[in-house]
């Protein structure tokens, strides 16, 4: 099932949903769903290289942090907590608290 949805370019898909989605969607279920997705594929070798290869998706999945869904942020804290074990994966997760910086307009990375 992760070969095929990698190959059918299905994270790509869901990082554009995330990257575009409306106030509305961002605390509702889907938004829950979709983060647990990713937490999926995280869970899965290949998933976890094949997001870690993609050159957005740990901002954009940073970019979830700013929802009111405690439910959400804990998914995308636990994403990023396992980002921190891989090699190299410290430097990711701090360009993504930068990043989510500018996206949130907070004045330090860790407001």
């Amino acid at each position: 099932f992760v070969t095929r949805f990698i190959d059918l370019d299905g994270l790509t898909c869901i990082l554009n949903f995330l990257k575009t989605m409306d106030y509305e969607t961002t605390e509702s279920q889907i938004h829950t769903s979709l983060i647990g997705c990713i937490k999926a594929l995280m869970n899965n070798s290949q998933g976890r290289a094949h997001v870690l290869a993609h050159s957005e998706s740990i901002n954009i999945i940073a970019q979830s942090l700013a929802t009111e869904n405690i439910k959400t942020k804990v998914a995308v804290l636990e994403i990023m907590g396992a980002v921190c074990l891989v090699p190299g994966g410290h430097k990711k997760i701090l360009e993504a608290m930068l990043h989510y910086q500018k996206f949130a307009c907070e004045r330090t990375r860790f407001q």
